[in-house]
């Protein structure tokens, strides 16, 4: 017997019943004192789902006592057992889920009802706050239980506590974030925890009033980042930690806490916003019809002045050119027009009016002449009789739009908080309409730019003549931006020169300078500091510009000029420039958009009419070298057939003669005669083959074919009988399996199509070893005939696979020497086969064979 009992092991193992017959006797059953009575046992593995978790068995007193009955009865009541088990665990697994189901629908209830109590009235009540914290602390079995609301929430700052008397409020100091336990509860941690106070080095003056509180759970009431109030519950019954589910409870309480915050918030000020919009209503009614700037300034100050109430309100805008804010027209409410010509107000460093144009928000000012700041605006706001400001920024898009500014109160009353806000609001909506109207408008310019490139890109897309192009240009730019003259260079790298393109709107003297002058990059202003102009040069009084030269001053009697370089990838092409010689003018940013993008495309039309030119001689040059190369192949292909056919004639006399001589019918041979002139027919009988191949390769075309329809069966039995004869000579079996294909038709010529076969089955013939097969196929494919020829030979060389159609090609010198040939046998075949609009190819597999195939058109009612 054993001293370890290993029949666990073996239950577990098997699955299946233990007998022991003679527990004195069978060494499976262990030694263990006080069991000497059992003489007999059966044991049963107890499996659920293949999963062992027990066993159950029974003892015998007498040896023998248990056979195969007993094993079926303990393991039927061993199922009956494992039954009871399994109902025994689901039922404690459905009671588990039934506690959880209902401990998740209590929590829900609460979070439900917390957030309806306090989203009832829209209103925070501390009696409401406390309620849903007492339930927060029954429900997780919290003794203590706090909400600490922060000003960041928007409302008062205050503690609900449960479980606490109220003198702990004043025991709660401040707590700074990441200062103690509770300033640990922020943003940026989602959930404090702690199992035992005492020990935690985070606490700093809390809970020593409280020496109950072991275990600790906080988490933090937050929107948007902002930390709005900090939760937490204390000391949990039974001195246990907090649970998973109480701090999944506690973060879903923080998430509605907050909502309800927010919503409360938002509702508070939705409701300041109405009040404020009952008198925007007028505005914006009065904004939203307007279109043009000008008409938007004039119902903005007049619609705000009376919403105010104030004697003076005007809208400033800055002027670019001299960096000073200027009011807008039509003028200002309460200010003469002399009044407002002459406010202008530099942007200065140090005064309150650049101040208020980098800030957003409003600024306003009571006691406008205690503020040093606006010092420098004291005497004219003495004489304008201003005793109070406001100002703020018409901010929208990123940008500025200008400033509204409003002054004196027409009730003497101070300037607020709210008039700020009032007015900031107003400006901001007055800002969005002004955006919205600058971009109708660049729309509607865009349009019109977009309208008169496309006019120039439509007159000039045809013409591929560099002088038609640039007449072209030059006779449309000048009517697209309302001036009378345009002229137009043409940059020389090599003499660094600006040539005499073309121009229009002159007189004659004028053209007759203009075409003989060469420009320095002196002499024009497409160009500064040696490099093209990145950005167009505008110039109102050219007469008086040091930038323009004398000869365009005075030969071309320039007033206002806009130039523009003509660029392409980054390189100088030319230069574009219009101007009037008239009157003194501007260029508004349409009109100078205008000109860039003609620029732009006139550089495009150029480059194009370049390589239109380049390409027409790269033509000219290709079709005399096409024509040269013609010529030299029909002299070649005429030189070959010639000596070809040179070649045929004393051939055919020496093989004649060789022939006679072999047969004995011009006398007797010696052996050593006949052996020579054996090798002489051979030779000269390959060099036959040779001329006639070349012969082929040259006549056969598409157009040398004598078509009609065959069934390629028929050319291919006609090949195989024509090789028969070489292939039992070299030990090889023909054999072919055409498919049914005897009745369909090819559109072809015999003659060349049985040559194909005739090439194949001998090039298959000279690789094959002795005793091997070569096979024809004939099947159908498609529109196609396709025939192959498969031998079992020496096989080809993956890397020659592409050129064994090639003429003369031998995939290497030992197999020339070997096998021989002229190597235009297939280029034969795939010359033929092409001419009949067909395809050849080949597969092949060294040491095991190859196949050879080819594809000819079937007959289609007479056509290929």
């Amino acid at each position: 017997m054993l001293s370890v009992d290993t029949r666990m092991e073996v239950l577990r193992s098997t699955g299946r019943p233990l007998l022991i017959a003679d527990t004195h006797h069978d060494p499976r059953w262990p030694a263990l004192a006080g069991w000497e009575y059992v003489r007999c046992w059966i044991g049963v593995p107890l499996l659920d789902s293949h999963r062992f978790i027990g066993i159950l068995s029974v003892d015998g007193a007498e040896p023998a006592g248990y056979g195969e009955e007993e094993i079926s009865i303990v393991s039927a009541f061993a199922q009956q057992v494992l039954l009871a088990l399994q109902r025994f665990h689901a039922q404690q697994e459905a009671e588990q889920a039934t506690t959880k189901l209902a401990a998740n629908a209590q929590r829900m209830s609460l979070l439900y009802e917390t957030s309806h109590l306090l989203l009832s009235h829209l209103q925070l009540d501390d009696e409401k706050l406390e309620q849903v914290v007492r339930w927060m602390a029954e429900l997780t079995q919290a003794r203590y239980c706090a909400l600490h609301l922060l000003p960041a929430s928007g409302h008062q700052e205050r503690f609900i506590i449960y479980g606490m008397d109220e003198s702990y409020r004043s025991m709660l100091p401040p707590h700074p974030e990441g200062v103690g336990i509770l300033g640990h509860i922020s943003p940026s941690a989602s959930v404090v925890r702690s199992d035992d106070l005492s020990k935690d080095p985070r606490v700093q003056g809390f809970p020593p009033h409280h020496p109950r509180m072991h275990t600790f759970l906080g988490v933090p009431v937050t929107a948007q980042g902002r930390l709005l109030a900090r939760f937490y519950l204390a000391d949990k019954q039974g001195g246990n930690p907090f649970t998973a589910e109480d701090e999944a409870l506690a973060k879903a309480f923080a998430v509605t806490v907050a909502t309800a915050l927010e919503n409360i918030r938002l509702f508070q000020e939705s409701q300041q916003r109405l009040r404020e919009l009952k008198g925007l209503y007028e505005i914006s009614r009065a904004l939203g019809m307007v279109i043009e700037p000008e008409e938007l300034y004039g119902q903005i100050v007049a619609q705000i002045a009376e919403l105010m109430d104030v004697e003076m309100c005007a809208i400033f805008t800055l002027d670019p050119d001299r960096g000073e804010m200027l009011i807008c027209q039509p003028p200002a409410v309460g200010l003469t027009p002399e009044q407002v010509a002459q406010l202008r107000f530099p942007l200065r460093a140090d005064t309150g009016l650049q101040l208020a144009w980098q800030e957003t928000g409003p600024r306003w000012a009571n006691e406008p002449y205690q503020e040093k700041d606006l010092a420098p605006f004291w005497d004219m706001m003495r004489q304008l009789g201003i005793r109070q400001i406001l100002g703020c920024n018409l901010w929208s898009g990123h940008r500025s739009w200008g400033m509204l500014a409003v002054a004196n109160k027409r009730d003497g009353s101070e300037i607020t908080e709210a008039d700020a806000r009032l007015v900031s609001t107003l400006a901001h909506q007055a800002a969005a309409i002004l955006e919205k109207v600058h971009f109708q408008r660049r729309q509607r310019q865009e349009a019109e730019i977009t309208a008169a490139l496309l006019e120039v890109s439509q007159a000039i897309n045809d013409l591929i003549q560099l002088g038609d192009i640039l007449e072209r240009v030059a006779q449309i730019t000048p009517s697209l931006v309302g001036c009378d003259c345009c002229l137009i260079h043409l940059w020389d790298a090599d003499q660094e020169l600006f040539l005499p393109a073309e121009a229009a709107g002159l007189t004659p003297e004028q053209r007759e300078h203009f075409f003989h002058r060469r420009c320095r990059p002196t002499d024009v202003p497409y160009m500064t500091e040696g490099a093209p102009r990145r950005t167009p040069l505008v110039i109102r009084d050219a007469q008086s510009s040091p930038q323009v030269s004398g000869w365009l001053r005075q030969e071309m009697a320039v007033r206002s000029l806009l130039a523009v370089p003509i660029l392409s990838k980054d390189h100088l092409v030319g230069g574009l420039l219009v101007y009037d010689s008239r009157t003194l003018r501007t260029f508004s940013e349409q009109e100078i958009a205008i000109v860039t993008g003609i620029a732009h495309q006139t550089a495009i039309a150029i480059e194009n009419a370049r390589l239109y030119q380049e390409l027409q001689k790269r033509a000219q040059e290709l079709e005399r070298a096409y024509e040269e190369l013609k010529d030299l192949d029909r002299m070649k292909s005429e030189f070959i057939q010639n000596v070809s056919h040179e070649l045929r004639t004393p051939l055919t006399f020496v093989r004649g003669y060789v022939e006679l001589l072999l047969s004995g019918d011009l006398g007797p041979l010696n052996q050593r005669q006949r052996e020579s002139l054996e090798i002489v027919a051979a030779k000269s009988g390959r060099l036959a083959e040779l001329v006639n191949d070349v012969i082929t390769l040259q006549t056969v075309d598409a157009d040398s074919l004598e078509r009609r329809d065959i069934p390629l069966s028929l050319v291919a039995r006609s090949a195989m009988r024509g090789a028969a004869a070489k292939a039992k000579e070299a030990g090889l079996i023909l054999k072919e399996s055409f498919e049914e294909q005897e009745k369909t038709l090819v559109y072809g010529d015999p003659h060349r199509l049985e040559q194909v076969f005739d090439n194949l089955l001998s090039n298959a013939i000279k690789f094959s070893s002795p005793g091997s097969t070569i096979t024809v196929r004939i099947r159908d494919d498609g529109d196609f005939v396709r025939a192959e020829v498969e031998d079992q030979g020496i096989g080809i060389p993956e890397e020659a696979l592409p050129h064994i159609f090639d003429r003369f090609y031998q995939v290497d010198g030992s197999t020339t020497r070997r096998y021989e040939g002229t190597g235009l046998g297939l280029a034969i075949v795939k010359q033929i086969v092409e001419a009949h609009g067909g395809t050849v190819g080949v597969e092949s597999w060294v040491g095991e064979g190859s196949r050879f195939w080819f594809t000819v058109p079937k007959h289609q009612n007479g056509e290929t």
